[in-house]
């Protein structure tokens, strides 16, 4: 599922943003 790889890479990058 691709759409599941980008919102894994969109939730890494906010997490990544956050900290």
């Amino acid at each position: 599922m691709a759409g599941a790889r980008g919102l894994v890479d969109n939730l890494s990058r906010s997490l990544i943003q956050g900290a």
